[in-house]
């Protein structure tokens, strides 16, 4: 059976005495430019295999065993070059695969996230990393303001503040655009928020909204105004300058 695609546990079918193989045949007759096709209308009955429902090949392999296999075959370098011809795959040695699931609801408070610098200008960089691979969008606004919501993350149109990112276990980096900069204000601190689904097709089990990292956008410096400040020179003084000023011409003469 195709995944994704299920039918429903514990299907009968009534038996009948015209009961007998399922076959789909065409007839048609030429006359001229014209054909003429039989078309017959049946009712299917499906019903799972009596053996596994993912072997319907009678193999003895059940769908973890052939996950398994899979992975084993082609977990190096070098297996994926003997076994399908694909020389140098871009393998993590340490984790050449992930599985992923929609089973659990990806736990935010594992996520890891690194600022590493901001401007005024408008300007946020980060790295960002999960414990498994997940499907994210994250939001930047002032730590200030109420906490977004799942949707309001997920929606978010803002070009500037808003994103999406894939995440594994390998940090990757991530920021504000710089193309099209709106400016942070001065003296604020900024909150980026992430919220993620498990990164398959279909993913149901979203998580909750984690304030994953801030930073801060310095104030501006105060400025100080000029004093010109002017000393004020008394009458007592000028009297004694105009004396000391007459006695010294008087020697001079």
């Amino acid at each position: 059976m195709a995944p994704g695609l299920a039918f429903p546990t514990n299907t009968t079918c009534t038996a009948t005495a015209a009961k007998s193989r399922l076959r789909f045949l065409q007839g048609s007759t030429a006359a001229g430019n014209t054909t003429t096709v039989n078309v017959t209308t049946v009712s299917v009955c499906p019903v799972p295999t009596t053996l596994c429902a993912t072997d319907p090949n009678l193999n003895s392999l059940s769908y973890q065993g052939w996950y398994d296999l899979f992975t084993n075959n082609l977990k190096t370098v070098a297996l994926f070059n003997t076994n399908i011809l694909v020389p140098n795959a871009p393998l993590y040695a340490s984790a050449p695969f992930v599985t992923v699931t929609d089973t659990v609801v990806p736990d935010l408070s594992k996520f890891t996230v690194s600022v590493g610098s901001s401007a005024a200008a408008g300007t946020a960089l980060w790295t960002a990393s999960f414990t498994t691979a997940v499907n994210c969008r994250w939001l930047v606004q002032p730590s200030t303001t109420a906490a977004p919501t799942f949707s309001s993350v997920w929606t978010c149109s803002d070009v500037s503040w808003c994103g999406s990112q894939r995440l594994n276990s390998v940090a990757a980096s991530a920021g504000t655009s710089t193309t099209t900069l709106k400016a942070f204000t001065p003296g604020t601190t900024y909150a980026i928020y992430y919220a993620c689904y498990n990164d398959i097709p279909g993913a149901q089990k979203a998580s909750i909204v984690q304030n994953s990292g801030t930073f801060a956008i310095a104030a501006l410096p105060v400025s100080v105004s000029s004093v010109v400040v002017t000393p004020t020179i008394g009458s007592n003084f000028i009297t004694a300058s105009l004396s000391v000023l007459a006695l010294f011409i008087a020697l001079l003469f």
